[in-house]
């Protein structure tokens, strides 16, 4: 059950969630969110959505998924501990790094981390270098850093050990 706009740990004004159009708000207005519910209350799409739009005959977020990458050009994965979420474009290159745990693209295909599925996507993102351009500008731990930093600032009553399970 969504929880009131009271219990939200700093996402000031925000309303339910009801169409694709607001999520894709959301998305872009804080960087990145959750679709599920985790361990910080009132910061994923699932809390700010109305339970009747879940897997019902009504089209809801997992329905809106396409649609609002296609409006907004944001991510959508495993990017919050291996839960899934959507990431603004914004905001890719530093979830990207982040989660390159020091290895660049072709070393982990080399290692054998990374699929020739993998691969295929990447090649294909090479391509769109305005996606690419700022995964390497920092550090892994630079990335996490700018990342944790940006949870403070949105979620400033969530504490350190919540966004630290968030991230992973």
């Amino acid at each position: 059950m969504p929880q009131s706009k009271e219990s939200t740990l700093g996402l000031d004004n925000i309303t339910m969630i009801h169409s694709p159009s607001d999520l894709a708000k959301m998305v872009q207005k804080y960087g990145f969110l959750p679709l599920l519910r985790n361990h910080i209350p009132g910061f994923s799409v699932e809390d700010h959505t109305p339970p009747e739009l879940w897997f019902t005959e009504l089209d809801g977020p997992w329905e809106w998924k396409g649609p609002v990458i296609q409006m907004t050009g944001c991510a959508y994965g495993k990017f919050f501990h291996g839960k899934a979420g959507f990431i603004s474009a914004e905001w890719f290159p530093d979830f990207a790094n982040y989660r390159r745990d020091s290895y660049d693209f072709d070393a982990r295909y080399e290692d054998g981390l990374a699929r020739y599925q993998d691969k295929q996507v990447y090649d294909i993102l090479l391509e769109y270098h305005s996606l690419m351009d700022h995964v390497y500008e920092r550090s892994p731990e630079q990335s996490r850093e700018k990342i944790v930093a940006h949870l403070k600032k949105i979620l400033p009553q969530a504490d350190a050990k919540s966004i630290d399970r968030l991230v992973g």
